[in-house]
This record gives structure tokens, C-alpha cells and sequence, in this order.
């Protein structure tokens, strides 16, 4: 069978939603809180995987591949968060690159460039501070599309041809749902057919059993405690993945002053109401935070009748996507307020208006005298997620300040022996791409782990070499790397830029005991922004010599264009409409 490295992108474009998993998904064809496998005491495995979302099922499959006994456990009476709401199109280019994969298209062979071409003046923005896209990500993710559907058509979900490229500007397939059951969107099917792909795999998926502490002997890990449908029971197990993925940051974290009116949601509780309860949350909105989901919930607010009046980011650039930027706000008229932030709720019963205020791009203090009343009914809060790491705090594994999640070496095996973690509950992730790398990641270690076949102990710190961030970068992921690491394996290194930047250089550097840099490795992209992670992959480094490796990047700011929408600038008193 094909690698699960192909999967990785089938939805290149998707955005992950953190606490959104149990909101935005409907169950399965399967009895609420049924369990797949025995559930009765005295269960073991290999390895015991914490949730079902995406990067728990790739590294679920990727244990069971590499030859581990597998349990895997979610509260969730389904599997697969909220990849089930997706609608699973893929886009294909007919390069030559991808010829042994074109089983089910004819026609003239397509180029890369012709492509990029037709896709730059479909999308192109004119933005001067975030050109849209990436188109080095599209190009990647396009040259892997065809092997893509191959891998998925293994398993069962066939793609009949649906459009043309005269009509989006390349070939586009979608999943066939005819016979899926009525109202099941291609993301479902995808859910369903890996949830059998994991069956046969012998992976026991344990539902609507949640858990609550880690079992350790001394400083390893050695199984987990569980409360499902058949009561408290102990799994003992060689290793444990986190894959609890993140949950939002809600109001009482801001502290902001006025009474608690209803009216105030997180965006994954509207998508809540309005995915499964059929309601709209409220008439007249504002979104405070501009991350992925609030964006996403903003369009389909406005496109359901109600008026968004704004979008405020206390950032002085935006946290979602561009592309969301671009779709969802400029598409529909939606003003982005950057450098501007909710500093007061007003309304007893209900709330009526909130009260935003400017703050000072380099401090993030609210500016006296720049306050404005925007009347509203509805508060959406898309102020970021956080790593769902409470089972892993009670373990006492090492977290990281700047992501939140556990700190890892390239293998993601955590500080605690026998423990590992991927997906969200490690870092927050902007694309499926990198959880599902993760996920398979983190299978793949901790099965090598569990049987014996790792090369040094997990957690073991002294047997690393710590990966900081330098100049410009905020946030990375892993924070060592093994010293037995091979010269034939490739360390992928995640991180978040500090600011955005036009044509930036990622530098990755060895430093010796005495403190010296010399250069390991250098890439380059079109532009990098906060909010969009970067992934750089790394091979043949020799770091058993090294006392740190260093990331750091290079390049030119970028500054919004002035007279922009998305620039920063004052609401007006009727609701921040430019």
C-alpha cells in the first residue's frame, strides 16, 4: 500500500480548528458511544493513541504499519473532527511528474508553469503586504496531487472527473458520495473509509471513552486511565501519543471589562449553532481576532443574512490565512481592523454594543482616547487556540513557552519516557498537511519505541542537541534533535516568523561549544507571515559535534499598503465600515 505521506495533501488548503472537532461533525453510521474492539478490563497494546482527529488517525495507521498493537481512544462518539465537514475536492495537474498516477484522465499534458500561470490571474490580489498565495506551497501541493487520489482510490473513494480546467483554470476531481448515506459530504467518506482502513489494520477504536491521567512507573509512561461506556479501566501500554489536539481561548482570558450579556460565542460554538442546531447566533456581529475559523464563520454569517460590521485583530498584521483574508473578508466587504481590540462589553440581558479601542503596534497597549461604541447583538471570539495538554501537565512533561504544547526532539517524543505527541497538542497548526505528517510521524516513532527498535531512550535530554529560535523566529518545533540522528534522515523544522516578511531566507545553523555558527542549510520562500507556519525540511545534517542548532531568518518587512481596507485605521461610530 501507498505511503500516508500522500495524504498529507488532500486538503492542502484546509485549515484546522482546533476545538471545533466536536462542533463541526456529525456521527457516523455507528450506535453513539459503540466502541470498535473489547473493551473490558485488563486491555494492553503497544501503543495507546489520544484522539481521532487527523493526526490521530495517521499515526494510528502508522504504528499499526510498523508493526504496533494499537488502541485508539477519543471522547467523541465518531472519528475524524472536522475533516467530516470538508467537501474532499481535489485539483490536479497533469505534469509529467505525475504520469504513472493519471489513471482516470485523458487529455494533453499539462505544465507546471502554464498552470501557475492560469492560477496567478485567477487569484492574484494586488496586495502589496501579503501577496496570495504562496505559490511555491501550491506548486508543492499541486506536483503531489495525482499521487494523492491514487492513494485515496486504494482505499476505497473514487474521484469521478467534475470540472475542466477551462472552468477553474485546472482539472479538479471530487469524491463520489452517491453512495454514501444522504447528506454525507466527501470529508465524511474519507472518515469513513480510513475508520475501515484502521480496522483492518487490527487498530481498536475505543469511542466515547475519554482519558483522564497517564499510568507511569517511576519517570516512563506506561499506560493510560480511561472512563468510556463500560466505566474506569486501566490500558497498559510501551508508549502513549498525544493527540489531544487544542481548544479556544475564551473571554475570561482577555479581561475585558462590562457585565456578561449573552451574545458573546467562541466561532467554534457558532459553528456549533449553525452546522448542527440550524440557528444563527445573531443580526449584527462582530468578530474580535482574526484567526481561520472566525474568519470562515464571518462569510458564512453574512452569507445566512446577518451583518458582520468587522473584523478586529489587536495585531498590527492579520492571524488567519491570506487566503481567508482575501475570501472571506474582501470577497464579502468585510472591513479588518488591524491594531484594534475589544476593551468593553455593554448590555445587560443581551449584549448591544462593544466598545473597541486602537492599541500601539509595538506595545499592544490600548491608546487612550481612541475608544468607539459599534453597536451589535452578537460577539464572535476567534482569539486563538491553545494546546490541549491538561493530561500531559499531570505527567510532568516539559512544555514550551512560546507553542504551549510539549517539547519534543524530531522523533516528538516528549520529556517523559514513552510518551509522544503530535498534531495540535503539540504546536497549532494552520494546514492538514503538517498534522498528518506529524500524526505519521509520531506513529512511526513511538512503534519503533515500543518494540525495541529505537536508538537511544525517548526523553532521554542529555542524548539531544537543543534546536533554539534566533533572530525573527517566534516559535519552533521540535526543540532537539537526536544526536544519533543519521545522515540519510530528514529532520522537519516548524516554526513561526516574528513579523511579515517579503523574500525571506530561513537560515539553519550549528553552534559549536565555543559558540560559533557555521551553516547548515538555507531556503528561501515568496513571503512569510505570522500566521502561516513554516516547514523546512532538512537532510545529511551532522549534529553529534554540536552544541545547539539555530534557526533564524532573514528578509525585508513587509507594511500594509496604505489606503488598504485591511489597514490599520479608526471605526467609524456606525460599526467600522470603511
Amino acid at each position: 500500500m501507498a505511503s500516508l505521506s500522500r495524504r498529507q495533501f488532500v486538503m492542502g488548503a484546509a485549515v484546522l480548528g482546533g476545538t471545533l472537532a466536536l462542533g463541526g461533525c456529525a456521527p457516523q453510521n455507528k450506535e453513539e458511544g459503540a466502541a470498535t474492539g473489547d473493551a473490558g478490563e485488563g486491555l494492553s497494546a503497544d501503543i495507546v493513541v489520544i484522539g481521532s482527529g487527523l493526526a490521530g488517525e495517521a499515526c494510528a495507521r502508522s504504528a499499526a504499519q510498523n508493526g504496533a498493537k494499537v488502541i485508539l481512544v477519543d471522547k467523541a462518539p465518531f472519528i475524524g473532527s472536522t475533516f467530516q465537514t470538508s467537501m474532499g475536492n481535489v485539483s490536479i495537474c497533469q505534469v509529467p511528474e505525475n504520469e504513472d498516477y493519471w489513471q482516470f484522465i485523458d487529455g494533453e499534458t499539462d505544465t507546471m508553469d502554464a498552470f501557475l500561470t492560469r492560477y496567478r490571474a485567477a487569484t492574484e490580489t494586488g496586495k502589496v503586504y501579503a501577496p496570495y498565495p504562496d505559490y511555491d506551497r501550491v506548486q508543492a501541493v499541486m506536483q503531489a496531487s495525482c499521487e494523492t487520489i491514487s492513494w485515496l482510490e486504494e482505499i476505497g473513494v473514487d474521484f469521478p472527473q467534475s470540472f475542466t480546467k477551462d472552468q477553474v483554470g485546472t482539472d479538479t476531481v471530487k469524491p463520489d458520495v452517491s453512495a454514501a448515506a444522504a447528506g454525507q459530504v466527501g470529508g465524511a467518506l474519507f472518515v469513513e473509509k480510513m475508520q475501515a482502513e484502521l480496522e483492518n489494520l487490527g487498530v481498536n477504536i475505543m469511542l466515547s471513552t475519554e482519558a483522564t491521567e497517564l499510568i507511569q512507573e517511576g519517570d516512563a509512561v506506561t499506560g493510560v486511565r480511561v472512563d468510556g461506556p463500560d466505566g474506569k479501566q486501566d490500558i497498559m501500554a510501551r508508549a502513549v501519543v498525544l493527540a489531544t489536539g487544542s481548544r479556544e481561548r475564551g473571554l475570561g482570558a482577555l479581561n475585558v471589562a462590562g457585565s456578561r450579556p449573552s451574545g458573546v460565542h467562541s466561532a467554534g460554538s457558532a459553528q456549533n449553532f449553525m452546522n448542527l442546531q440550524g440557528c444563527l447566533p445573531g443580526r449584527r456581529v462582530v468578530v474580535l481576532g482574526s484567526g481561520d475559523i472566525g474568519l470562515i464563520m464571518a462569510r458564512r454569517m453574512v452569507c445566512q443574512g446577518a451583518q458582520v460590521v468587522g473584523v478586529f485583530e489587536i495585531m498590527p498584521h492579520p492571524s488567519g490565512l491570506r487566503r481567508n483574508i482575501v475570501q472571506c473578508l474582501d470577497d464579502f466587504g468585510i472591513p479588518l481592523h488591524l491594531s484594534s481590540t475589544v476593551t468593553r462589553l455593554e448590555g445587560e440581558g443581551r449584549l448591544t454594543a462593544v466598545y473597541v479601542s486602537r492599541v500601539d503596534p509595538g506595545t499592544l497597549q490600548v491608546i487612550p482616547g481612541t475608544e468607539t461604541r459599534v453597536p451589535c447583538d452578537t460577539l464572535l471570539l476567534s482569539v486563538g487556540l491553545l494546546p490541549e495538554n491538561e493530561v500531559a501537565k499531570s505527567a510532568g512533561v516539559q512544555l514550551d513557552d512560546a507553542t504551549g504544547g510539549p517539547r519534543v526532539d524530531n522523533h516528538l517524543a516528549t520529556s517523559v519516557e514513552g510518551l509522544f505527541a503530535c498534531g495540535n497538542a503539540l504546536h497549532i497548526h494552520d494546514l492538514v498537511d503538517y498534522a498528518s505528517t506529524e500524526g505519521e510521524t509520531a506513529g512511526r516513532s513511538a512503534a519503533l519505541f515500543a518494540l525495541g527498535r529505537a536508538e537511544g531512550a525517548a526523553g532521554d535530554v542529555s542524548a539531544t542537541v537543543p534546536v533554539v529560535a534566533g533572530e525573527g523566529v517566534r516559535a519552533i518545533v521540535p526543540q532537539a534533535l537526536v544526536r544519533a540522528t543519521g545522515p540519510d534522515e530528514t529532520v522537519s523544522l516548524s516554526f513561526r516568523v516574528a513579523q511579515a516578511l517579503h523574500a525571506p531566507r530561513f537560515v539553519i545553523e550549528g553552534v559549536d561549544g565555543e559558540g560559533r555558527a557555521r551553516e547548515l542549510r538555507k531556503a528561501k520562500a515568496v513571503v512569510a507571515v505570522p500566521a502561516e507556519m513554516v516547514q523546512v525540511n532538512v537532510a545529511g545534517i551532522d549534529v553529534s559535534g554540536l552544541s545547539a542548532v539555530r534557526v533564524r531568518v532573514e528578509g525585508r518587512a513587509l507594511e500594509p499598503e496604505k489606503g488598504s481596507k485591511t489597514a490599520p485605521d479608526r471605526p467609524s461610530a456606525g460599526g467600522g465600515a470603511d
